[in-house]
């Protein structure tokens, strides 16, 4: 990850390790002598218990949304898969967690699977006012 970062044209990089200074790339890149040894250092010291900052502010991707049942908890309309009529429209349905605030996205997600529901829901209701009817217009065609 580290690599890509310095490929990516980072500046600088930090780590959530304790111990671990921040590292200021140069232009020779990956191949700068000096990086070569802080990754030694990042993989020297490795994960910790209580001496490496884990942590998601935003929780993300733990129903992640997908075409069909083997890529995904939920379908595009963010109901799930396996239990029908129960939806889901929060981070949750994201692929992964972003990296950042998903304020903007979380809320048109929310939005295109409420406009979802509110269909399903204006149409069961269409059809519940529609079978007292049908049944009396089915009464009728057998009489004739």
């Amino acid at each position: 990850a580290c690599n890509i970062l310095v490929a990516a044209g980072a500046k600088v990089i930090h780590t959530c390790q304790a111990g671990v200074p921040e590292y200021e790339t140069t232009e020779l890149g990956t191949t700068d002598p000096k990086y070569q040894l802080w990754l030694e250092q990042v993989a020297s010291v490795g994960i910790q218990n209580n001496r490496t900052g884990i942590f998601s502010a935003h929780q993300m991707g733990t129903c992640k949304m997908g075409t069909n049942e083997f890529r995904g908890v939920v379908k595009p309309t963010g109901e799930t898969w396996e239990a029908e009529r129960l939806f889901v429209c929060d981070t949750s349905v994201f692929p992964t967690p972003s990296g950042t605030n998903p304020m903007v996205t979380v809320a048109a997600i929310a939005h295109g699977i409420s406009q979802h529901v509110e269909a399903m829901l204006a149409d069961a209701e269409l059809r519940s006012l529609d079978a007292p009817r049908m049944k009396e217009d089915q009464k009728i065609s057998s009489k004739l």
